[in-house]
């Protein structure tokens, strides 16, 4: 049966998210422990540089080598990086190897499984199963709380740029693929009809002189020739707005039209008319404006007093038609609560213009409609209007039986232009703002690595099992070694290993923070691809014995009253929302990450 999930079920979806955040009471009974709360955590992992990786099994008695090249069918051919049970990394490969194939090396061969294709310039895909979920726990270094303030529904950006954006759909209510805008769009989910000026202030296209050519042709639109600012600032391209008769340029959530004090289209323009929707100030801009994103931002006048619910501000020429009288108006029969009332200018005959009558002073007197129709026949013509009743006089009853023409008035949407400020903007997207300045969280977030993956978790537990709640975590092991030579200290990235009963403990720094220089701290993860040992084991460290460096050389002891201290996060816990695979990103002490998530539901 034919069915389909509307764009608001996406808008719906996003906003949940949003108010997710807000969620039940942090204070009182309970806290921040209520099952009725959100937690949402950003994070950062994978501090090891991105390379292709393959899966193996079935090996025979050879080994394989760092170095050593190997092959198998379909061409493909790599470098051997580092080796590991049951998994080699390659430096560098080409071509694709297949599931299943004989992997060739020099005297060794296996069976080839998972291959996944990556460099430090092409990150792997994402995976969306359990597996990859753990393998991404693994390696996470820290976590730092999101809350409502760090997040915002966010509309794809468009500037006044006439190269870029020659001209802007108008906001309609019935664009299908049997009715496309100017641009194109068969949804007002994709169309452009969003514009944000240098002063960040954001309007809605609600008209874009569409209508019919001089051959009566229909036009979706045309060029458009100046911004929308609000108030008038003494410019060139200012002046060119006024407002119809009923709206205010200066007020917010005001019509600004290209249009003289009697409802002519100006000389030089296109007749463009724009919806003032809000005005981003100076801290969601630095939030939350990016390259290609804006925020959403509620305004109270622009949701309240300013949206009028079913107020038809616009009408446009379908059919220039025939026999028509001079000027005349006519009113809009359809359902709306008080009647509205358009102004048709005609030469020979032929309609010219059509100007929605919107009253006069600050008095707008049409509303209510979800329907309406305008009528060129005897008995829906008239002569006379009087702004401010909206009363119309001299009914035209004879002389124009013969009159053709159409004219069609746009519904505005649900609860008029900008009530509902989601949906008008189409807002399907959150952008989610997470700042790392040095170490941010006494330390949680090391200053001396990369990371390669950021993501975001859901309700994630400490290790006692209650929710996470701190502002921010460490996800790694850390011990805390003395006895080191002068002068020695661990690397990043480097394997860090040491006997214990029953084998051999691996881990991989991720950051040494040096207390003097025969003692420091250690943080490392440890991970199933990486860290087994002989036994195919992964073996926790223990105190009192030496932690060695493979690439460093340093072997200081692991000091017992210190211990091991586990990530102030329980590992597999929380459902990770986002994921994403990303070129490395260095950090430093004296740097701040200003991190842009978006994410489109």
């Amino acid at each position: 049966m034919p069915a389909i999930i509307s764009e608001k079920f996406r808008i719906f979806n996003a906003n949940q998210f949003l108010e997710s955040l807000k969620e039940g009471t942090p204070s009182g009974s309970g806290g921040d422990q209520l099952a009725d709360r959100t937690r949402m955590y950003f994070f950062i992992g994978n501090p090891r540089p991105w390379k292709a990786y393959m899966e193996i099994y079935g090996q025979n008695t050879g080994t394989f080598t760092v170095g050593g090249t190997v092959t198998s069918t379909g061409g493909f051919s790599a470098t051997i990086s580092e080796v590991y049970p049951y998994a080699l990394y390659f430096s560098s490969a080409t071509g694709t190897p297949t599931a299943g194939a004989t992997l060739t090396g020099s005297g060794v061969t296996a069976k080839i499984g998972v291959y996944r294709s990556a460099d430090e310039n092409t990150p792997p895909s994402v995976l969306d199963n359990q597996k990859e979920k753990f393998a991404n726990y693994k390696d996470i270094i820290a976590l730092k709380r999101i809350t409502d303030t760090d997040a915002k529904s966010v509309i794809r950006r468009y500037n006044y740029n006439t190269s870029l954006y020659p001209n802007f759909d108008m906001w309609r209510p019935d664009y299908s693929s049997l009715n496309t805008s100017l641009t194109g769009e068969s949804s007002l989910a994709t169309t452009r009809h969003i514009i944000m000026n240098s002063n960040y202030e954001v309007f809605m296209c609600i008209y874009n002189g569409a209508g019919v050519d001089g051959s009566n042709n229909i036009v979706k639109g045309l060029a458009m020739n100046y911004v929308p600012k609000v108030g008038l600032d003494g410019t060139a391209n200012q002046g060119k707005y006024t407002p119809p008769a009923g709206q205010s340029i200066t007020a917010s959530g005001g019509i600004f039209a290209e249009v003289d004090s009697s409802g002519n289209v100006l000389s030089g323009t296109n007749g463009y008319m724009w919806k003032h929707l809000y005005t981003i100030s100076t801290s969601d801009v630095l939030k939350f404006v990016s390259t290609d994103f804006i925020p959403v931002v509620y305004d109270s006048l622009v949701q309240g007093a300013a949206a009028l619910d079913g107020t038809i501000e616009v009408a446009v020429v379908k059919d220039r038609g025939s026999g028509l009288p001079a000027t005349f108006y006519a009113p809009v029969v359809g359902d709306g609560g008080t009647q509205a009332v358009v102004k048709v200018t005609t030469s020979g005959g032929l309609i010219t213009g059509v100007k929605v009558m919107n009253g006069a002073g600050s008095t707008v007197v049409n509303s209510g409609y979800t329907w309406g129709e305008v009528y060129l026949k005897h008995g829906y013509m008239y002569t006379g209007y009087t702004a401010g009743t909206n009363t119309l006089t001299g009914v035209i009853t004879t002389g124009y039986s013969s009159a053709t023409g159409k004219i069609e008035v746009i519904i505005p949407p649900q609860g008029g232009y900008g009530a509902n400020i989601l949906n008008d903007t189409n807002a399907k997207r959150v952008m989610v703002n997470v700042r790392l300045e040095g170490l941010d969280g006494v330390g949680d977030f090391p200053v001396d690595n990369e990371f390669r993956r950021i993501g975001v978790i859901q309700d994630p537990l400490a290790p006692g099992g209650t929710y996470l709640t701190s502002s921010t975590a460490s996800g790694l092991y850390n011990v805390k070694v003395t006895g080191l030579s002068a002068g020695q200290s661990y690397t990043p990235d480097e394997i860090i290993s040491q006997s214990v009963s029953g084998g051999t403990a691996y881990g991989t720094v991720v950051s040494y923070q040096a207390i003097d220089t025969t003692s420091g701290y250690v943080y490392y993860y440890q991970s199933p691809e990486l860290h087994k040992d002989a036994t195919y084991q992964i073996r926790s460290f223990v105190t009192g014995s030496a932690l060695t460096g493979a690439t460093s050389g340093s072997a200081g002891t692991v000091n017992a009253a210190w211990g091991i201290v586990a990530p102030e996060v329980k590992v597999n816990t929380g459902e990770m929302v986002y994921v994403e695979n990303r070129k490395f990103i260095s950090r430093a002490a004296d740097q701040i990450e200003d991190i842009k998530l978006v994410v489109e539901f």
